[in-house]
């Protein structure tokens, strides 16, 4: 489904004639809810579902990711960018590995941490620290950063964006953002939340099934991998 197909499909689930009730605005405000809670859903099985990356080059062991600081790569702040071109604010931090400056050669993760003391003892650390990276050791190059970044989608009604390779479930939005219009409707239509708990129920079962089968195959050529 694309984004004008979901747009339109919420609206069949409310079956709300009164546009002075439910504007588009609304729609949008409902769909944008509905979009998170189904990419929850999706990243508490597999938290790399909605990953993207970016490589930073360092000189030193801190690196500060806020869009004021000037450097090259921002992905906090107000306004972030890569490399000079707007991204989408980071809202999850995966991992962060050694890499070359493409990002196409992998190597060893850093160990992500939750504080300095434990940065102290731990050799080849990483930990985020309001926006900055800080590095248990000193690095003169470049290191990869996998991270998730905030959904940028424009839901509108004729559109034929994408949305994500989760194509069988878009009608999950749809019905989780039915479940934050309910509340403002004041009446539960008990079908559609039926409905919704059998579709997550699905969509939990394929992403575990996924989330299996791509763990196999690391584990089958982990041993082939070149460390740098």
């Amino acid at each position: 489904m694309n984004v004008g197909q979901v747009f339109q499909l919420f609206k069949q689930y409310c079956d709300e004639p009164d546009t002075t009730f439910l504007t588009d605005a609304d729609v949008i405000t409902y769909l944008n809810l509905g979009y998170n809670e189904y990419r929850t859903v999706i990243q508490q099985i597999d938290p790399q579902a909605f990953s993207t990356s970016a490589v930073i080059t360092l000189s030193g062991n801190t690196y500060d990711l806020d869009s004021t600081s000037g450097n090259a790569v921002t992905l906090l702040g107000p306004a972030p960018l890569i490399n000079g071109v707007a991204t989408q604010p980071m809202i999850t931090l995966i991992n962060v590995r050694y890499s070359n400056a493409t990002g196409a050669n992998r190597g060893r993760m850093f160990r992500m941490v939750s504080n300095l003391r434990t940065l102290e003892t731990d050799y080849e650390s990483v930990s985020l620290i309001n926006t900055t990276l800080t590095f248990s050791i000193t690095i003169s190059g470049t290191v990869l950063v996998t991270y998730v970044a905030e959904p940028d989608i424009t839901w509108a009604s004729g559109g034929a964006a994408f949305i994500d390779n989760f194509g069988m479930f878009h009608d999950l939005i749809a019905l989780y953002a039915y479940k934050q219009y309910a509340i403002r409707d004041a009446a539960v239509n008990p079908v559609l939340m039926s409905q919704l708990e059998s579709r997550e129920q699905h969509l939990r079962a394929h992403v575990m099934s996924m989330r299996q089968e791509a763990n196999q195959y690391v584990n089958r050529i982990d041993n082939s991998y070149d460390y740098i």
